[in-house]
């Protein structure tokens, strides 16, 4: 390979060593290449003066590049001269090429530094909110407006995908006909449309399915889980909507964020049938990748079929592969594997995610596995069904037996620990494209009542600091702000929390207890100055759906005759209420694209706008 001086050192070498090679060479070797001048010296063609030259330099440990005299022979000096005029226009024809490419070069790097950075989401400081807001974004349903669902999700900062839809969960909806089915791209810049399409025109088969967005931010797609809830399902039952949600049909379509087409070309095509059906279809996120995700269905000849598709294309695999085993519980991607085993009695086995391959683990099997910061352990003795709340996991006032391990890529145990409870948290001010299924914080539950609770150091099992909470019974939050997390309080023999604190993360000191409405009201999102309450009078049926998979149906009765204090901003380092912002029955607030927004869901005046900080 040659170096930035024209030529490599073997090349030097070679042509200070031949006898052949002309004196005006060896002068620029002799200039430029101080590594070859042993050989020079022992070229029997080098000049005399040359000789000397060299001599000279090597005696004075003369580093930089010397201009070293040229042959005193007139016939060698034309002859050099010559030479010389042609390396001058060989130069000038490689100069302007090379000057370009550079330029190229310092303009990709400038862009490279200075791009917004990909899968990136930075969660807004709500420190109070605009009471006049900026924008407001229509989402009137019209005569419908009973029966009509609106999903929300992260595309990237400051851009949320908007699916509206017939309730088809609701019994009275099932049947309606003229609702909108409509799939938006939404800026909250200004909260203007960058597209809106007709799902019902794009594909229409899709009027009996029911649509759920599948939310990877970062992707170039934007992928619409469809699930045939009228149909028959794999057992020939049909049931208008079957409890048993793995039995029915779906199919997943991808849709070009940038201007909402489907980006596959056979999906497109096959507008009259979807593509790929299955009675059970699981999509998850690749840590890292921004361009594929994992599927999981039922399979030909084994139960399931697990593949890995082009985020923009799922009809054809990048790979395919069967087996009997279920992924476990929690976060079952570890090591850029699948990890699958999930009951007592299974032999664990993992997937390669670059090869599609059977590798080996060596974890347990009915476990749950998760990623605390840059550390994946598995939990033992928790089943393997997940939750949306830390309040089963941490085993109440009696506990319940549970062992954490410590594994590594491979799923070796590096440490364990025991404990009657445990509970995991989440810092998601920030989320990346690599942590938006890891957790950063591990907390163990034991002593008498389980009312001590212990940081976990993940990276080695050690406790941080050991703390007892002011009451038996309580409930961890999920979401940590910076240095706090919110616990929930309750009585002995209730589980409606009228009071929370904050555990300081850096001791485990608890705050004065803070009053709240109930247990409608949650830390919903969290930055290092401030954690957001969040009161949701639909939260109970939020959570149910979200521990089932399914989009929650939020109750569309007009009550703007009610008020709440529906966002709350609590200081953090103060562990008390900072402001507080009311809203009306109608009235939601939510968090999509790193904002806060405020969803009014009035009967035939839908919109949302943004909850701007005003300071």
């Amino acid at each position: 390979m040659n170096d930035n001086r024209g030529m490599s050192i073997q090349q030097a070498r070679a042509l200070a060593q031949d006898p052949k090679t002309t004196s005006g060479i060896l002068v620029r070797l002799a200039n430029g290449y101080p590594e070859v001048w042993p050989e020079l010296l022992a070229n029997p063609s080098l000049p005399n003066d040359l000789l000397v030259w060299i001599k000279k330099s090597q005696s004075v440990s003369a580093i930089s590049i010397p201009v070293a005299v040229a042959p005193k022979s007139t016939k060698e000096v034309s002859r050099g001269r010559k030479r010389q005029g042609r390396f001058v226009r060989t130069v000038g024809l490689l100069i302007i090429p090379i000057l370009t490419v550079a330029g190229l070069w310092q303009v990709v790097d400038y862009l490279q530094k200075h791009r917004p950075a990909v899968g990136v989401i930075t969660m807004q400081t709500l420190d109070s909110v605009d009471s006049s807001p900026a924008w407001q974004h229509d989402l009137a349903a019209g005569g419908n407006s009973d029966c009509t669902q609106y999903s929300f999700g992260t595309v990237q900062q400051n851009q949320v995908v908007v699916l509206t839809q017939n309730d088809i969960a609701k019994s009275d909806c099932e049947k309606r006909s003229g609702i909108a089915s409509t799939l938006e791209l939404v800026d909250l810049t200004d909260g203007q449309s960058i597209w809106k399409i007709d799902l019902a025109s794009e594909l229409d088969w899709t009027d009996k399915w029911h649509k759920q967005l599948v939310e990877v931010p970062g992707l170039n797609e934007i992928l619409v889980k469809f699930t045939d809830v009228n149909g028959s399902d794999a057992g020939g039952n049909t049931k208008s909507i079957d409890k048993n949600d793995d039995r029915k049909m779906k199919t997943i379509v991808p849709y070009n964020r940038l201007n909402g087409l489907i980006t596959d070309p056979v999906i497109a095509k096959s507008n009259s049938q979807p593509i790929m059906q299955a009675p059970v279809l699981q999509v998850l996120a690749i840590p890292g990748n921004l361009k594929s995700v994992l599927v999981m269905t039922n399979g030909a000849k084994k139960d399931f079929r697990y593949a890995k598709y082009r985020s923009k294309r799922f009809s054809s695999p990048r790979w395919s592969i069967e087996s009997d085993l279920r992924p476990v519980g929690g976060t079952p991607i570890i090591a850029q594997k699948l990890i699958l085993g999930r009951v007592d009695g299974d032999t664990p086995t993992a997937i390669s995610l670059s090869t599609g391959k059977f590798v080996q683990w060596n974890g347990h099997a009915e476990v749950k596995l998760y990623k605390i910061g840059n550390q994946a352990i598995e939990v033992v003795g928790d089943g393997v069904s997940e939750k949306a709340t830390n309040i089963e996991s941490q085993g109440g006032l009696d506990g319940h037996d549970i062992t954490i391990n410590g594994i590594d890529a491979l799923g070796n145990t590096t440490w364990s620990i025991k404990g009657h409870g445990y509970a995991i948290s989440r810092d998601d001010s920030v989320t990346n494209p690599r942590n938006r299924a890891w957790y950063q914080r591990l907390f163990l539950i034991d002593g008498k009542h389980n009312s001590y609770v212990s940081l976990i150091d993940p990276t080695n099992g050690f406790s941080v600091w050991r703390t007892k909470v002011s009451k038996e019974r309580f409930e961890i939050s999920r979401t940590t702000s910076g240095d706090r997390v919110a616990v929930y309080l309750y009585k002995r023999t209730q589980l409606e929390s009228k009071t929370f604190s904050l555990l300081n993360l850096a001791d485990g000191t608890e705050s004065a207890p803070m009053e709240i409405a109930s247990k409608s009201v949650r830390v919903d999102g969290a930055t290092a100055s401030y954690s957001i309450l969040v009161d949701e009078p639909d939260r109970a049926e939020i959570v149910k759906n979200a521990e089932k998979g399914k989009v929650a149906s939020l109750d569309r009765k007009d009550n703007s005759d009610k008020s709440r204090a529906c966002v709350q901003g609590i200081d953090n380092p103060e562990s008390k209420l900072s402001w507080k912002f009311s809203c009306n029955g109608n009235q939601h607030a939510l968090r999509a694209g790193g904002a806060w927004i405020l969803l009014d869901l009035t009967p035939g005046a839908e919109k949302f706008w943004p909850m701007k900080a005003s300071k």
